[in-house]
C-alpha cells in the first residue's frame, strides 16, 4: 500500500439523483452518506472517486455482504488519507482515530501501520510532536516486524521529521540516514526524493549547508526526472534555505521566484507558506523589510489557519525582526505570539 500522499482536486456534486447513484459524486458528501448508512455500494463509490484522483494504487471494491465494521475500517482510514491530502489535519486525525481500533480488532496489521502513519504525520502538521512520536513509534515497530523496507523507510522519515520539529536535529540525522538506506533497498525513487528532502532540512538545521544543498539537489534531480513540478518547487525552496545561509541571496531569490508560482497554482498551501517564510528571511538579509513583512504575514495567516504552530513560530519571529526597528510596539505583539507558540511546542 502506497503511503505517499498526493494533493487532490475533487469534483463538486451535481443536483437531483441520489448521491450514491452519481459516478462523480463529491467525496465529502459520500462520507456523509456512508456515516448514516455504512453500505458497500456507497463505500465502493467513495473508493472509485479516490482511485480516479490517484490516491489509491488500485480500485478497491467490496461485495454487498461485507461486514459494516470492515467497511468502516477501510473508509475511515482512506478518509484520513483524503483529508490529510487536502491539508485538513483535524479531520484526518478524527477519521484515523476511528479506523485504528477497527484495524486492531480485525488484526489487519498492514492497515494498522498505515493508519498509525497518517495519524503521526497529521499530528506533526498540527505541531504536536509528543502525539506524533507516540503513533510514529508504534508504526515503526509494526513496520520492522513486517520487514518491508519501503514502509520502514517511511516510518524512519516520519521519526526524523518529528525530531527535527522538536528541535533535535542530531537525533533526526540518524533516522533519516537509516531511512535513505532502507529506501534504496526498496528502489522507491519517489520516497527517496522525500528522504533526500528531509536530509536537506536536517543538515540545514545542523548548519552543514553544503550537505543541505547536496541533498536538496539530489531530491530535485529525481523530481525533475519524474516530471513532478510541485515537488520540484519544494526542492527549490530547500535549496533557497541553504543558499541564504551561505549568503548567496540572488541565487536563493531565483529559486524562490521559480517555486512560489508553482506552489500557488498547485494549491500546496503548506509548502507555499514555508516558501513565504524563506522569502521573508531573504528580504531581511537584503534589508527589504517591507517586503519581508508582507511575506511573513502571508505565511503566518496560512499556518495559523492550518493550526501549524511550529512553522507559524518562524513567521512570528520573522515579523518581529522585520518590525523591531520601525514599529517596536507592533513588533512586541509578534514576539509575544512567538514566545507563546515556542512554550506550547517545547514544554
Amino acid at each position: 500500500m502506497n503511503r505517499l500522499l498526493i494533493p487532490l482536486f475533487f469534483l463538486l456534486v451535481g443536483a437531483s439523483s441520489p448521491i450514491w447513484a452519481r459516478p462523480a459524486a463529491d467525496v465529502d458528501s459520500l462520507l456523509t452518506v456512508f456515516e448514516e448508512k455504512p453500505a458497500a455500494a456507497v463505500a465502493n463509490l467513495f473508493f472509485d472517486q479516490l482511485y480516479s484522483e490517484q490516491l489509491t494504487d488500485e480500485r478497491l471494491h467490496f461485495p454487498a455482504n461485507t461486514h459494516p465494521d470492515t467497511l468502516r475500517q477501510q473508509v475511515f482510514y482512506w478518509a484520513a488519507e483524503y483529508c490529510y491530502a487536502q491539508q485538513h489535519y483535524d479531520r484526518a486525525i478524527g477519521y484515523g482515530q476511528r479506523s485504528l481500533p477497527l484495524c486492531r480488532a480485525g488484526h489487519n496489521r498492514q492497515m494498522e501501520a498505515d493508519c498509525l502513519n497518517v495519524l503521526s504525520i497529521a499530528f506533526l502538521r498540527k505541531g504536536d510532536p509528543k502525539e506524533a512520536a507516540h503513533y510514529a513509534k508504534e508504526c515503526y515497530e509494526l513496520d520492522l516486524r513486517s520487514g518491508n523496507p519501503d514502509n520502514i523507510s517511511s516510518s524512519l522519515n516520519t521519526l526524523a521529521a518529528i525530531y527535527l520539529g522538536a528541535n533535535m536535529p542530531q537525533e533526526a540525522e540518524q533516522y533519516v540516514l537509516q531511512g535513505i538506506d532502507y529506501c534504496r533497498r526498496a528502489a522507491n525513487e519517489l520516497r527517496l526524493a522525500t528522504l533526500y528532502g528531509m536530509a536537506s532540512e536536517v543538515y540545514h538545521a545542523l548548519d552543514n549547508q553544503q550537505l543541505a544543498l547536496d541533498y536538496a539537489r539530489k531530491a530535485l534531480d529525481i523530481d525533475q526526472r519524474l516530471n513532478l513540478p510541485d515537488r520540484v518547487a519544494m526542492r527549490q525552496s530547500l535549496m533557497a534555505a541553504a543558499l541564504v545561509a551561505y549568503g548567496h541571496y540572488d541565487q536563493a531569490e531565483e529559486c524562490l521566484n521559480a517555486a512560489i508560482p508553482v506552489l500557488q497554482q498547485s494549491g500546496n498551501y503548506h509548502s507555499l507558506a514555508i516558501a513565504y517564510n524563506k522569502m521573508g528571511e531573504l528580504q531581511i538579509h537584503k534589508e527589504q523589510n517591507d517586503k519581508a513583512i508582507a511575506y511573513f504575514s502571508q505565511a503566518a495567516q496560512i499556518f495559523e489557519a492550518m493550526g501549524d504552530p511550529y512553522n507559524e513560530l518562524h513567521s512570528q519571529l520573522g515579523l518581529y525582526n522585520a518590525l523591531k526597528d520601525s514599529l517596536p510596539n507592533k513588533a512586541q505583539e509578534h514576539i509575544f505570539r512567538y514566545t507563546a507558540l515556542k512554550d506550547s511546542l517545547y514544554s
